[in-house]
């Protein structure tokens, strides 16, 4: 069965791979046809949609190779020895400008640095995914707290949001591919919280929610410290 799960993700891989190229190409010759000047108004504005679409499309390939990518067992051997509080502070540096834009309060706290074992862009993909979905279902005003801290046999680190809340039976199923609230701040393919989950996952970890509809939601991510901080 593992066997033939692997063979069926890389033929899914394969399959990504052939499809960008055509793409590619399309795309190339749609924006060639939009730089003539003497193309009429309505038909110029129908080619961006198509430019738009493809370029969506092009996105969800590579949504699609990342999470593949991520559910594919990770060589330890290739981690490294990288600050937790580093990799927060960028995220917070990063996304501190669409926080402002909302005029959301964007906060972080750490008991300590604390340096675990870990694929450093794989890991800031992770908390970027998280912290992106804390903004986007966060309104105007609405508050982003992280925090780091570690317990007896686990570190944690929480992304807590005064955001839109999750309703209790969605709850179980927001780390599943494809699956997306029907909000509208609804984006995307749906994949942000599954390759969160599979990072989490290569990294000996898991991510769990806390959430009240209307009130806000809290992600947990749980690493044991036998495994990461060897």
């Amino acid at each position: 069965m593992t066997s033939f799960k692997s063979q069926e993700k890389a033929l899914v891989s394969s399959f990504m791979h052939e499809l960008k190229t055509p793409l590619a190409i399309v795309r190339s010759h749609l924006e060639s046809e939009i730089s003539d000047a003497s193309l009429d108004t309505r038909l110029r504005r129908k080619l961006v949609l198509d430019v738009e679409a493809l370029a969506r499309l092009n996105n969800l390939i590579n949504e699609m190779n990342l999470l593949l990518n991520c559910e594919a067992q990770c060589d330890v051997k290739n981690f490294q020895d990288y600050s937790l509080l580093e990799i927060l502070v960028d995220i917070v540096e990063l996304l501190e400008p669409l926080a402002e834009s909302k005029q959301q309060k964007l906060s972080l706290v750490a008991d300590e640095n604390i340096i675990i074992k870990m694929h450093p862009e794989k890991f800031q993909q992770l908390l970027l995914n998280l912290v992106s979905n804390a903004l986007k279902y966060t309104p105007e005003h609405g508050k982003i707290h992280l925090s780091l801290r570690q317990e007896k046999k686990t570190i944690i680190v929480e992304v807590r949001d005064t955001g839109i809340g999750i309703e209790l039976l969605m709850q179980e199923r927001i780390f599943d591919p494809f699956f997306r609230l029907h909000t509208k701040e609804t984006q995307g393919a749906g994949l942000g919280l599954a390759i969160a989950q599979a990072i989490a996952k290569q990294h000996f970890g898991e991510i769990s929610v806390q959430s009240t509809l209307g009130e806000g939601s809290c992600f947990y991510l749980r690493l044991p410290k036998e495994k990461v901080c060897k």
